[in-house]
């Protein structure tokens, strides 16, 4: 067994036993060789488990509604592997990803209906200009009326503005929700 004091000895019982090779050169070159696999790995593993920081945090604060069980257990796995610890934050929504409310929440806010804001009738106003559709009622200060609806008639058209608008609310209102504001 090569008896080298720099380490090849401990390498050489290492990987079973004595290394093959000329004497001690080939040995230490052998030993170098691997040393530098070694810090290069090291190198690597940190620059990976980085990223996957990175990743993870991304992960946790866009938490994607698509995300399944094994998606989240995924992420937990991976969490663990490198010491990951989410921070405490507020989850933030990919713009454009699609929150849809509760089965529940949304039987509960058609049934009570949600709240009436200034600031969402003048987008749904503006939504309705959009989209090229004509508000069918006037704003009283609390709901879509209609003139012709004086005396007990109902205004079909007035209607329909008055549905678009509580669907427009309450979307609203079960979207805030779901974000805590």
């Amino acid at each position: 067994m090569n008896t080298n004091t720099d380490g090849v000895s401990a390498m050489s019982a290492e990987f079973g036993g004595d290394m093959p090779g000329d004497e001690d050169g080939d040995v230490k070159t052998r030993y170098e060789m691997v040393k530098s696999w070694l810090v290069e790995a090291d190198a690597s593993n940190e620059a990976l488990k980085k990223h996957l920081g990175n990743v993870l945090e991304i992960a946790h604060t866009w938490q994607p509604s698509y995300a399944t069980k094994m998606d989240r257990d995924t992420l937990a796995l991976a969490a663990q592997a490198i010491g990951y610890k989410p921070p405490n934050h507020k989850v933030r929504h990919m713009p454009g990803q699609w929150h849809a409310p509760s089965e529940e929440a949304a039987y509960s806010m058609g049934a009570m209906g949600g709240k009436a804001h200034d600031a969402d009738r003048r987008a749904f106003e503006a939504w309705m200009r959009g989209h090229c559709w004509a508000l069918c009622a006037r704003w009283d200060g609390k709901q879509y009326v209609s003139d012709a609806e004086q005396g007990g008639d109902v205004d079909p058209r007035a209607m329909a503005t008055r549905r678009l608008w509580a669907a427009w609310r309450d979307r609203a209102a079960l979207a805030n929700a779901a974000l805590g504001a």
